[in-house]
């Protein structure tokens, strides 16, 4: 079954450097059931949110899919090297198309806790 595929990046700037205070990455796939990824620059930790409800911290690598029914649609797979403390990490953006799940967009994030 086909269905669109909608990702949104944002980021916050500030400073005469223009060090990134945060990033927004918003999967708006199935509308009703948005995922969103937010990463801080104060703290340097993932949160994700689906539809309306709370943030809750990523404690470890995951990956936060939308679905229809049981058919996968996109994910954003958070990863990180964590022999380096978190400081380098990914996000890897995936959509399913008809020869299979396939990775569209990869992120990479270097983060020094409160370096903004």
């Amino acid at each position: 079954a086909k269905s669109p595929v909608e990702w949104q990046l944002y980021a916050h700037y500030s400073g005469q450097a223009s060090y990134t205070k945060g990033l927004l990455l918003l999967d708006n796939s199935i509308p009703s059931t948005p995922h969103a990824l937010e990463l801080m620059a104060n703290d340097c930790k993932w949160r994700s949110r689906q539809g309306t409800g709370y943030w809750t911290p990523l404690e470890r690598p995951e990956l936060l899919m939308v679905q229809t029914g049981a058919d996968y649609v996109t994910g954003m797979h958070v990863l990180w090297n964590t022999s380096t403390a978190k400081d380098y990490q990914l996000v890897k953006l995936n959509m399913n198309s008809l020869h299979g799940i396939k990775q569209m967009a990869t992120l990479h994030i270097s983060c020094r806790p409160k370096h903004n």
